[in-house]
Formats: C-alpha cells, sequence, structure tokens
C-alpha cells in the first residue's frame, strides 16, 4: 500500500514546482483587484484651515512597546518549569 502512494521522482518535482509557482501565479490577479479611491473633499477636515499634523513625532513610544514585550519575553524564559500549581 506505501508504494502505491509514493510519487515518482518526476511527478514529484512536477508537483513542488506547481506548488511554489501558485503563488507567484495568483497574486498579480488580486493585486488588480484593488483600486485607490481618491476623495476630493473630506468632510472631517471641514473647517480647518491649517494643515494638522503631529510636529517633531519620534519613535519613543515604539522603543517603550519593544522594551515592554521584550521584558514579557524574557520572564517567560526564566520560569521554572518545575514549578507546582500549588504554590
Amino acid at each position: 500500500m506505501i508504494g502505491s502512494m509514493r510519487l515518482a521522482p518526476a511527478a514529484r518535482k512536477l508537483l513542488v514546482t506547481l506548488a511554489c509557482l501558485l503563488p507567484l501565479v495568483a497574486a498579480p490577479g488580486g493585486a488588480s483587484a484593488q483600486q485607490e479611491l481618491e476623495v476630493e473633499h473630506d468632510g472631517r477636515l471641514e473647517g480647518y484651515d491649517e494643515q494638522l499634523a503631529a510636529e517633531g513625532s519620534g519613535q519613543a513610544l515604539t522603543w517603550i512597546g519593544f522594551a515592554f514585550l521584550s521584558a514579557i519575553a524574557l520572564l517567560g524564559l526564566f520560569k521554572d518549569a518545575k514549578r507546582q500549581h500549588g504554590d
């Protein structure tokens, strides 16, 4: 039974090649379906004469989040595997 389930080497190579090429062939079809919608008038910005944007924005919040997630990961590394739930 196992012998009948095995593929010939040529068939296996063809199957692997088709599996690798499928995402490349399928991607352009999905990408062409997306269209950019341009809005001439945005009602949310009505009444503002100047452009509103944060000046001098930095990456501090990103680094704080990265440090927080790193601390959680390190605490998980040093957890005692022999700990009992009765402690």
